[in-house]
């Protein structure tokens, strides 16, 4: 790509529709509108972590991650910095010897068996039965906070020496992380990853357990993310130490 190359689009900061010249950034190609010079990637890779954004791409993402933007909740507290929570549970693995991808990849894998086991038991128990009733409640909590008392959500669906939880919501949150199109404007339209349900489990041997949305897979693997200090935040130690991570070398984690 040549510095001569350009597209007319509306810049999301100032509203002009001009000619933005577009340039190659370090983490890809980036425009820089005519009128503001506010600088804005063109196109982001499948994957981006905050150390790939640029300063004006962290301040958005930061927005939509502040509680009632994109999510009622939030991804980071009002004041928490991006980049600070982040270095912080990049340190907090590395010094664990567990990476991003292990935490998403052994998480997918423990909830894709709790699917499993309720496929299962749907096809062989009899419709009806106490037991059907029993995973589905375990498995669809709708209208119940899945962080209740443990007696109050019942018992879980066993998977291992884990016990598990999930709460179906009747929509859909979406990743913080999209960069497409008009990125200032605060919209859902185009993100990235996004998902449905909330899930617990609970280590039966440690008596512990980690709450966090299945949209955290995809946080994890794509963006290096654990969320900031909000109620949907994965700590990355004790989700290390509850779910066995790296614990046993060549384990069927």
């Amino acid at each position: 790509m040549t510095d001569d190359e350009s597209t007319v689009s509306l810049c999301w900061k100032c509203q002009v529709k001009t000619r933005h010249k577009i340039t190659e950034g370090r983490s890809g190609a980036l425009e820089r509108c005519a009128v503001c010079k506010n600088v804005l990637r063109v196109a982001r890779p499948a994957s981006v972590t905050v150390h790939d954004l640029t300063a004006n791409e962290v301040r958005l993402v930061e927005l939509r991650m502040r509680p009632g933007a994109v999510s009622q909740a939030g991804f980071l507290d009002p004041t928490e910095s991006l980049v600070a929570v982040t270095r912080s549970d990049d340190t907090t693995l590395r010094a664990l010897g567990v990476t991003h991808s292990q935490v998403a990849s052994r998480i997918q894998r423990l909830i894709g068996k709790a699917k499993a086991t309720v496929e299962r038991q749907v096809k062989l128990q009899e419709p009806g039965t106490a037991e059907i009733r029993r995973i589905i409640a375990a498995y669809n909590m709708l209208g119940e906070d899945p962080r209740s008392d443990s007696e109050k959500r019942g018992p879980g669906i066993r998977v291992d020496e884990f016990e598990v939880w999930s709460h179906l919501y009747n929509g859909w949150q979406g990743c913080p992380f999209f960069l497409d199109g008009d990125v200032g404007r605060l919209s859902t339209a185009d993100t990235c990853g996004d998902s449905d349900r909330d899930w617990i489990v609970r280590n039966t041997v440690l008596n512990d357990e980690i709450f966090f949305s299945e949209l955290i897979i995809h946080l994890l693997r794509h963006h290096q993310f654990c969320e900031g200090h909000t109620e949907y935040r994965l700590d990355p130690a004790r989700t290390v130490r509850v779910l066995r991570i790296g614990e046993v070398e060549g384990s069927h984690q």
